[in-house]
């Protein structure tokens, strides 16, 4: 006699299982701390991103990003800032430049954001500002599962007295100059957060375990003018300025429990559809055809150019688990195998002629060896 009741326990606790294993928790130990240097890429014309329905365990395939542009974030101890007496609850600060810095909160379940101070944080205006939110502005979380939601606000605004703006500011604003005495800004940010899917993301130069987070922005940019008489008055709706008024801002953020770099950032268009452009964890790779980032001794690829197939031999190289990927020409992956030592054959009979371009990850993600590979008819 069949126990289906027995059968069925079985199957939920093998779910169960599964789950338990595939889906990672995010804990405090991927905050920055004082030292770290964190690296990105950006892709400002993303080709072939799908954002997938919630769920997992998902499989993401980002590795045709190409970088348009690299940049580094350095996280220095707070008191290293110039502006640091206006934030004495901050442990961390960025300096932007000479003129601009960024400081932060960290306790054991947030990373936040405080603002930012100094002489070049307003392009056009000669002054030296304290943009801080009220409360901080949470950026990153502690701890991080699957599924999840988180709801935060912030807000920070700025007065400017009439003597510090340039000439010529009023009079574009349709505003008499002998009307008021200050002029302000107000931003106010409402964040959601929402943890809708787990899996594996790929990226130029390696793979990684992923939470997805879906995180939406609505902001609300008003300018006030102030006077003896009225008070502070918005005169946002009045003079229709670009920038001002109300707006949504979609990312999804795929995010590991080993590296401090989101692994992928994607910023969508303004209809929330399509990606605009992509932030990505910086793995040395160094253009689209996946140029060489460290060299693999004792490597070699013959034939090349390829008819039919070609071989990769690995002699003497350090005993671990390389991958070895096959790009086309859209930076598409035609091939991918786990190879530790000796001889990988790779068919290209069903390839087209062209340039294709191969590289060799490490078992840490790192590129060891790429090249280029010749497609030629018999």
């Amino acid at each position: 006699m069949i126990h289906y009741k027995n059968i069925l326990g079985a199957l939920m606790i093998l779910c169960m299982t599964h789950l338990a294993v595939s889906q990672i928790t995010i804990t405090n130990a991927t905050f920055p701390v004082a030292g770290d240097t964190l690296k990105t890429a950006t892709d400002n014309s993303p080709d072939g991103i799908v954002i997938t329905a919630p769920g997992g365990p998902l499989t993401w395939d980002f590795s045709m990003l190409t970088a348009d542009d690299r940049s580094t974030t350095a996280f220095q101890l707070a008191a290293d800032g110039m502006a640091s007496a206006s934030y004495p609850q901050a442990e961390l600060v960025v300096i932007i430049g000479a003129g601009a810095e960024t400081y932060y909160d960290v306790t054991a379940t947030a990373f936040s954001n405080l603002g930012i101070s100094g002489s070049e944080i307003l392009s056009g205006f000669p002054l030296d500002a304290d943009l801080k939110f009220v409360p901080p502005l949470k950026e990153r979380r502690a701890p991080v599962e699957y599924p999840s939601v988180e709801n935060s606000q912030a807000a920070l605004s700025l007065a400017i007295p009439i003597s510090a703006l340039p000439g010529g500011v009023l009079d574009s604003l349709g505003i008499p100059s002998g009307f008021i005495d200050s002029i302000g800004v107000r931003l106010t940010t409402s964040r959601a957060d929402f943890v809708d899917a787990y899996g594996t993301l790929s990226i130029p130069g390696g793979t990684y375990a992923v939470l997805r987070q879906k995180r939406t922005d609505y902001t609300d940019t008003r300018l006030e003018v102030y006077n003896a008489l009225l008070g502070w008055q918005d005169i946002t709706d009045l003079v229709g300025l670009d920038g001002f008024g109300k707006d949504t801002t979609i990312s999804y953020q795929f995010l590991s429990d080993t590296e401090k770099e989101p692994i992928a950032v994607v910023t969508m268009d303004s209809s929330g559809v399509e990606p605009a452009f992509v932030d990505y964890k910086d793995n040395g790779v160094t253009s689209a055809a996946r140029d060489i980032v460290y060299a693999l001794n004792d490597f070699q690829v013959f034939p090349n150019p390829v008819v039919d197939a070609t071989t990769f031999s690995f002699k003497n190289i350090k005993a671990e688990t390389y991958t070895l990927h096959v790009f086309n020409a859209s930076g598409m992956v035609i091939s991918k195998k786990d190879v530790t030592s000796g001889f990988e054959t790779i068919s290209m009979a069903d390839q087209s002629v062209g340039v294709y371009t191969y590289q060799i990850l490490n078992n840490k993600g790192i590129i060891v060896a790429g090249g280029k590979l010749v497609k030629v008819n018999p």
